[in-house]
């Protein structure tokens, strides 16, 4: 006969006497909510209880691992988590064309601006939670003077319907429209340590880099997108030369092998890296979950050309819940 397995929610982690004679058994469950750590219970033995963590929380290493099919593929950038399009540059006023934002957020990119004021973003919002839609919903923005300054919607949304300039008060404004999307963490703050990707080619004329993008909070609506990994093979040099496009100096990661090829038909290339915690001293790869940030990670094409050769990759995110 099945038992009904039980949950116990406590501030403190489960001790060799939560056992049987205190109603444990074998199945049960214990979280930790001042660490949001989950363990199970292995062994009920009376005195000599076994528990095991089944989720972590905060403090400890934790991995996400993301594998991508590329064979045959040939494109300039490939998103695996996350995504930020651009819906329509140059405009001066209302935008009034519906478009489909698919449970992310809006940007707004003010190009430039005399006089700042509010734009009224209308259409269907999505609660984050319930996944419950909100149609005719709005959202203002505020913006101010800042040329080339990119605004973000608190809002994630199925669709815009209209996008409504203040009349009379927004004077001279050119504007770009986006989408945003990104991984937050459950909006839980996290540091991330760094990653290891494994990638298998189909020639040796592959190409492919690695983009991992940190979505900033800059407070008052304001985000930045800041690059936090660029790093990649490029066929189009000598024998697949390792190009790193972010780091200079001592931490410069580039490449230029003496052999034909650094990576063969066939074969396994490895890109990692696990110092953003000691590399970075901005908070660059800490992600905040109190303000909405996030990350988003893609595959790009080296300088040479577009993704290409490439089989499939595997990469681990290496991170600590904070």
């Amino acid at each position: 006969m099945s038992r009904i397995k039980g949950v116990v929610v406590k501030t403190t982690n489960p001790a060799v006497t939560d056992d049987s004679d205190e109603g444990y058994y074998i199945g049960f469950r214990w979280i930790n909510t001042s660490t949001m750590t989950e363990y199970e219970i292995f062994d009920a033995t009376v005195g000599a209880a076994v528990w095991i963590v089944v989720a972590l929380g905060s403090g400890f290493l934790q991995q996400r691992v993301y594998s991508l099919p590329l064979s045959e593929i040939s494109d300039s950038q490939i998103c695996i988590v996350g995504e930020d399009r651009t819906e329509t540059t140059g405009q001066t006023g209302d935008y009034a064309t519906d478009f489909a934002v698919s449970n992310q957020h809006v940007t707004i990119l003010v190009n430039s601006i005399t006089t700042g004021g509010d734009i009224v973003i209308t259409g269907t919002s999505i609660d984050e939670s319930t996944g419950v839609p909100s149609a005719a919903d709005t959202e203002t923005i505020t913006v101010d003077t800042t040329a080339s300054q990119l605004y973000k919607t608190a809002k994630k949304w199925w669709e815009i319907t209209n996008i409504d300039i203040t009349t009379g008060t927004i004077v001279s404004i050119n504007y770009d429209v986006g989408v945003l999307g990104y991984d937050d963490f459950g909006n839980r703050t996290a540091e991330i340590l760094g990653y290891r990707c494994e990638s298998r080619s189909q020639s040796s004329t592959a190409d492919f880099a690695i983009q991992m993008v940190k979505v900033q909070d800059d407070g008052a609506g304001k985000t930045s997108l800041v690059t936090i990994e660029d790093y990649g093979i490029d066929s189009g040099g000598a024998g697949n030369q390792v190009i790193d496009a972010l780091r200079t100096g001592l931490a410069d990661r580039s490449y230029t092998p003496t052999v034909a090829n650094i990576w063969l038909n066939n074969t396994m290339v490895v890109l990692k890296a696990g110092d953003f915690n000691t590399f970075f001293s901005g908070d660059e790869n800490i992600i905040d979950g109190t303000t909405d940030e996030g990350f988003i990670l893609c595959i790009v094409g080296a300088p040479s050309g577009d993704i290409s050769e490439v089989d499939y990759l595997t990469i681990r995110i290496d991170y600590i819940l904070q």
